[in-house]
């Protein structure tokens, strides 16, 4: 509401644009209707370094790694020292799997929880076995870029096996019987049986 009355106020004014826009993408996930306004805040001020930045995070939403990384750098251009652009940068970096480099870039935003995140999924796609890149890969569709449509059909993928493997367990052990032995502790004494009771048991 904010931001429109802003604009309302004065069409001109690309902070403006930019919070409509950010509203649009993680608020409400209009996604078309946030482009035009990322495109109107970018053309009113291009060396605006919050719309550089944030409108690369909507690019990679949108599936665009390359576009992203053209605006990150220009955010970075314009404010090299951000700790939140460089928490981008990295986010960023991940998405075109250049995992070394991410890492570089979350280490000089250790403090921010997009630079931590960051830093955890680089590491985990670097060193993960490939099943566990996939699952990883279905939640950053799902959650980073808003792709339920994939990022659903990357889990089924990854469940297949799962239940696969339940059923084939479960059909092999049905065909065993096994005993459980329980029993209470007790601190009770153990008496000495008769040699007439304690050798038949």
């Amino acid at each position: 509401a904010a931001a429109l009355k802003a604009i309302d106020l004065d069409d001109n004014l690309a902070e403006a644009h930019t919070q409509l826009a950010s509203i649009l993408t993680w608020a409400d996930t209009n996604l078309p209707a946030a482009e035009a306004e990322w495109k109107r805040a970018l053309a009113l001020n291009p060396n605006y370094p919050d719309a550089q930045a944030f409108y690369s995070h909507y690019l990679n939403i949108m599936g665009r790694p390359k576009e992203a990384m053209e605006a990150i750098d220009r955010a970075l251009a314009l404010d090299p020292l951000n700790p939140l652009f460089q928490s981008f940068y990295a986010m960023d970096l991940i998405y075109v799997r250049r995992y070394d480099d991410a890492l570089a870039a979350a280490r000089k935003a250790p403090d921010n929880p997009v630079g931590v995140n960051a830093a955890w999924h680089a590491y985990s796609l670097k060193k993960m076995p490939h099943e566990t890149y996939d699952t990883v890969q279905a939640y950053l569709q799902i959650t980073g870029m808003y792709d339920l449509a994939r990022g659903s059909t990357l889990a089924i993928l990854l469940l297949i096996p799962t239940v696969i493997a339940f059923y084939l367990q479960k059909y092999l052990l049905s065909k065993k019987s096994y005993v459980t032995v329980t029993g209470k502790p007790t601190s009770a004494t153990i008496k000495n049986l008769e040699w007439y009771i304690k050798y038949p048991v």
